[in-house]
């Protein structure tokens, strides 16, 4: 590539807003315009340190024919030699700050074309954060899991992350409708919802599964169909009287007259997790600051490997 002189890198040109990399930044940069203009900064320092060469030669060339000219057309041999030495010192501090300049642009490029590589490689290699992943929600009726699961997912959604809530209420009337309370239709439960859940782990969703799933070894089976990094347990950790007292479906006044059957925490047992990846204790806590819990963790995208109960 061959610049004409009025394309050169000046200080004028190199500080220009057309060029500026916070310019470059909002409109994003292209990897073929970063080579580009790469090559043209490099075609132009290479032209500077040719036509710096090559005025330092005449500027010789010129001093060696006065000094040979003793003084001819009124001119000094003494004046000419301090004037090329002066010409010639300001033509090297004008090719020194070009250089300057460019090399100090080149930089500034270089570290913006750096940033934009990671965000590249940022989404097409993302943390486990930011991929499918199920964040499974387990606690009593009543402890607060769907109100934890709904405000999470509007805070994903805000990310611009694709995510799904699976609970009771758009599982158990359609696919688990065939299902009742007994233990082993809660297993087949959750082996189901568990199913669902990876196959849009691996459609790339962000999961978000609040069942009671009372016994650990049944969550146990959940984990395992997951890659280690893809299952996040959550343990809702609220009192039984808590959840009693806010019985937000009336479920717990129905199994103390006994009208309900293999009620969790009543007749049904819940067998707590052990080494969840986050609890939260809702009682006395805002559902804003349970959710602000569950972030910090999750962003701390050390969930790898573990296997709570």
């Amino acid at each position: 590539m061959t610049l004409a002189h009025s394309e050169m890198p000046t200080p004028e040109r190199v500080r220009s807003a057309a060029f500026t990399p916070t310019r470059l930044g909002r409109r994003g940069i292209d990897e073929s315009e970063v080579h580009a203009f790469c090559g043209w900064v490099a075609d132009g320092l290479g032209m500077l340190l040719n036509d710096n060469n090559m005025l330092q030669a005449e500027i010789m060339r010129l001093r060696d024919r006065l000094l040979e000219g003793k003084g001819r057309a009124g001119v000094q041999p003494e004046d000419a030699h301090a004037q090329a030495v002066q010409v010639l010192s300001k033509a090297q501090q004008t090719a020194d700050r070009y250089v300057a300049d460019a090399q100090e642009y080149s930089r500034e490029l270089a570290e913006e074309a750096r940033l934009r590589r990671d965000e590249i490689l940022n989404e097409a290699n993302p943390p486990r954060f930011r991929q499918g992943l199920t964040i499974w929600f387990t606690g009593l009726s009543g402890s607060g899991k769907s109100t934890l699961a709904n405000l999470l997912e509007k805070r994903l959604h805000a990310q611009g992350r694709h995510t799904y809530v699976l609970d009771g209420d758009n599982v158990r009337h359609g696919l688990n409708r065939d299902l009742g309370f007994t233990e082993a239709d809660r297993v087949e439960n959750i082996r189901r919802v568990a199913e669902v859940a990876k196959l849009m782990v691996d459609a790339g969703l962000i999961v978000l599964v609040s069942f009671i799933s009372p016994f650990r070894a049944e969550r146990r089976v959940a984990r395992a169909l997951f890659e280690p990094g893809e299952f996040v347990e959550v343990f809702v950790d609220t009192p039984l009287a808590e959840c009693e007292r806010r019985d937000p479906k009336g479920l717990y006044a129905k199994a103390r007259r006994g009208e309900l059957r293999n009620m969790t925490g009543i007749d049904s047992p819940y067998e707590a997790p052990e080494s969840a990846e986050v609890r939260v204790a809702t009682a006395g806590m805002r559902a804003e600051e349970g959710v602000a819990s569950i972030m910090e963790a999750l962003q701390a995208t050390s969930v790898r490997g573990s296997v709570p109960g």
